[in-house]
């Protein structure tokens, strides 16, 4: 079908053209007459049917996948015909553009709708009401533990997994257009023309937005930005599945309205265009909602390629750098969570703020230094923090890190402030990566360098084993 339109495209056989999706041909003839302020004309008998016994209203709200509404200038009708015929797709002409401004369908040779358009497309308000939550900081105290026992208690939680099981069971490489490893920071897939590539990917915390919608839908967007900047691509777009509870409860669509303005905020600061979406309520059972959850999709893209970048592309001996502010935000955090059980503390929890400007900032920095191969590889910082960061990059090579100090503070360690990525250095390029570092201004810390090694050793004497890392990484 796409193959098809594409054809028909170049030939310049198509006036206007909408996808099939939610209500079917009912919402695309509608929207195609709308956009030209002028009417349009259906014969129901003369739809492809799978079932002749369809009414006029099935055949109208059926969403049966992979079809497209066009108008065809009838000049190319012909030429249209072979090209579906080509591509083995059902044709049929259903109707003509009308200068009424009504939708007009026949059934049967009945007329069975008569209808302004401007009555179906004319904007409709419903003021629900709803109330706001903000939860109050209260400072937690957190027991004396050792960096490996923490380490190892967020991995075995199953967030933190590699997803093997189920993407394994699937055509990942896509006819080996994926480029990317999988569980990186984001997918690159060639687009086949010259060395462009795009990236995608996908993002939300629910820890975030249960304990401040705002700040956490707006974080989602920032580390979807994030994901696509680590590979060194421009993010261009996004779109979302906002999933929430059931909307006639007030908390529950105060929930809904502050993501909608957190995902406002941040989409409009780093000049991400939402270019669609989709909403799924009444996620309730026994009177049990779903944390809010407003999914985002994003994607950007690659000019070249062979300029990508990952979180496993360093070499032995790269150093090891923290790109943006050291850690200090604990509350909401995974760090948090291996003490506390979320639910008795998330009414006093708030997420991490996002700074946007700091987050476009540092982004447009990291992305130059992948243009200009300054660094090996780029790995954002999220869940968990610096450490869990580091030791996912540690995993997909099975090696070690010799740290530069003792980094005792496990709020450095575990924090989760916002628009951080992790970088390596290739010894051969460190005087570019200095004088860049000091032209941008851009807050940095070394961290160490990539070792040959099965131990990963801490400040506080614990240690790890990168195979026992390995059992904890699998679902």
């Amino acid at each position: 079908l796409m193959e098809a339109c594409l054809e028909l495209m170049k030939k310049d056989a198509i006036v206007g053209i909408q996808d099939m999706g939610a209500a079917g041909l009912t919402s695309s003839a509608v929207e195609l007459a709308a956009s030209s302020n002028l009417g349009i004309n259906i014969n129901l008998d003369k739809v492809p049917l799978r079932d002749n016994t369809m009414t006029a209203d099935q055949i109208m709200l059926s969403e049966s996948q992979e079809r497209m509404l066009i108008i065809l200038s009838p000049k190319k009708e012909k030429e249209a015909k072979k090209i579906f015929s080509k591509w083995n797709l059902d044709y049929a002409n259903i109707g003509k553009i009308s200068s009424s401004k009504k939708i007009t369908l026949k059934y049967k040779n009945f007329t069975v709708a008569d209808i302004p358009i401007s009555s179906l497309v004319s904007s409709k308000t419903f003021k629900r009401s709803f109330s706001s939550y903000k939860n109050i900081y209260v400072k937690k105290v957190y027991r004396k533990e050792k960096i490996s026992y923490l380490v190892k208690k967020i991995l075995k939680n199953p967030n933190y997994k590699s997803k093997n099981k189920i993407w394994e069971q699937y055509d990942h490489m896509i006819t080996r257009n994926v480029i990317s490893q999988m569980g990186g920071n984001a997918s690159v897939i060639k687009t086949n023309s010259g060395y462009q590539a795009i990236a995608l990917t996908t993002d939300c915390n629910i820890f975030y937005c249960d304990t401040d919608p705002y700040e956490g839908a707006l974080q989602a967007v920032a580390e979807s930005y994030r994901n696509l900047i680590s590979v060194g691509s421009k993010p261009l777009a996004l779109t979302n599945c906002l999933n929430f509870g059931n909307p006639e409860k007030n908390i529950i669509m105060g929930q809904f309205v502050n993501s909608i303005k957190g995902i406002n905020k941040a989409s409009k600061n780093l000049k991400l265009p939402i270019v669609s979406g989709n909403v799924s309520f009444y996620n309730e059972t026994n009177d049990n909602n779903i944390p809010p959850t407003p999914q985002i999709g994003a994607v950007g893209v690659i000019n070249d390629y062979r300029k990508v970048i990952s979180n496993s592309s360093f070499k032995l001996d790269d150093n090891i750098y923290l790109i943006g502010a050291s850690g200090s935000h604990l509350s909401c955090s995974a760090y948090e969570r291996c003490f506390y059980n979320y639910k008795d503390i998330k009414k006093n929890s708030i997420p991490p703020k996002v700074d946007l400007d700091q987050e476009k900032h540092n982004g447009e920095f990291i992305h130059k230094l992948i243009n200009k191969k300054i660094i090996s590889s780029c790995h954002d910082i999220s869940d968990g923090g610096l450490i869990i960061a580091l030791l996912e990059m540690c995993l997909t090579k099975k090696c070690s890190i010799s740290f530069s100090k003792k980094f005792k503070s496990h709020s450095f360690l575990f924090g989760e402030d916002q628009s951080r990525y992790i970088v390596s250095v290739n010894k051969f390029k460190l005087k570019e990566f200095d004088k860049n570092i000091k032209s941008s201004k851009i807050q940095n810390v070394k961290i160490g360098r990539i070792k040959k090694g099965n131990i990963i050793k801490f400040a506080d004497d614990s240690f790890i084993n990168i195979d026992e890392l390995e059992k904890l990484n699998k679902l």
